[in-house]
């Protein structure tokens, strides 16, 4: 896959779990862009902070079902989800970062980055 499948992936992957789409759905253009500017976000943040090992421009693919769940959980407020569902979104998304920042920090960072698909 290349950056830009990847992405999509992401944004539609995330848009998927909060329920803004259907299965067989593409987003409307503007929650495409807020969730591509999110994730961008949320991927400096990450980098900033050094828990991951890549930037915004090198998304590796084995990282998507980790930024999906990180992406949905940033984007819940912005789609209105009841605070039991955000409450789990959080969850998956904190243990994605979690396991984003000890691969981070593992000798050999740039190891497979590798996460379950729920």
């Amino acid at each position: 896959m290349n950056q830009s499948e990847i992405r999509t992936a992401v944004k539609t992957g995330a848009l998927h779990r909060l329920g803004a789409l259907a299965a067989g759905e593409t987003a409307a253009a503007a929650d495409d862009a807020l969730a591509d500017a999110a994730l961008d976000r949320l991927v400096d943040d990450m980098a900033a902070r050094g828990d991951c090992a890549f930037d915004k421009d090198a998304l590796p693919e084995a990282a998507q079902d980790g930024l999906i769940d990180l992406l949905a959980a940033r984007l819940a407020d912005v789609f209105g989800l009841s605070l039991e569902r955000a409450l789990r979104l959080d969850a998956a998304g904190e243990a994605a970062r979690r396991e984003f920042r000890r691969q981070a920090r593992a000798e050999g960072a740039d190891q497979t980055v590798a996460f379950s698909n729920h």
